[in-house]
């Protein structure tokens, strides 16, 4: 009798055991999910502003001057002079009135010539001037929202495909969990 309560403690501890792994590994997967979307605008703005530095050079350095003669003199200038923002040069490639300015810069530099830039947060992604500074890559990764839409998932994996980088998509419940992880968990 004592031996069957023995190996019944014994199954009990493994079952146990095991239960605690999972709920570590689940665990493991919230915060690397959590981490994911810490970095999600980080990557997202590297890759965005390392395109729009190529839209730029592309204009500064045309040959045939094709393309700089498709924009006004201030943004031209802008671009010259290496004072344009990130916004002004989203603007002349989302807005309707300069998009053969876009097909011909897509083109120029091999994206897809009916790559759509979908709208970002102005003040997550489009703040400040446009850096001529390279800032350090965040990595071999763009990470994007599991729920982003098809225009996001398109742009970001074409312009990531130009600049070497993969898409990793994180979970938005599974990194929502590993916030409430890593508040029980704050840095020592």
């Amino acid at each position: 009798d004592m031996k069957k309560d023995m190996e019944q403690q014994q199954k009990d501890m493994k079952k146990d055991m095991e239960q605690q792994q999972k709920d570590m590994k689940k665990d493991m997967e919230h915060l690397v999910n959590f981490y994911k979307r810490q970095l999600s605008t980080l990557t997202q703005r590297y890759v965005l502003e390392a395109l729009f530095r190529k839209v730029v050079q592309t204009v500064r350095y045309s040959k045939d001057g094709a393309i700089p003669s498709m924009l006004s003199k201030s943004d031209l200038n802008a671009m010259q002079n290496g004072k344009i923002s990130m916004t002004d040069v989203n603007r002349l490639l989302t807005d309707n009135e300069h998009a053969e300015f876009r097909r011909k810069v897509w083109e120029r530099i091999g994206l897809p010539q009916d790559l759509v830039i979908p709208t970002f947060d102005p003040k997550m992604m489009l703040y400040g001037q446009l850096s001529e500074m390279i800032h350090g890559s965040p990595g071999n990764y763009v990470f994007l929202p599991s729920n982003a839409d098809e225009l996001h998932i398109r742009f970001f994996s074409e312009v990531a495909k130009f600049f070497e980088k993969n898409i990793e998509y994180f979970d938005i419940v599974s990194a929502n969990a590993g916030e409430t992880l890593e508040a029980d968990f704050p840095p020592k």
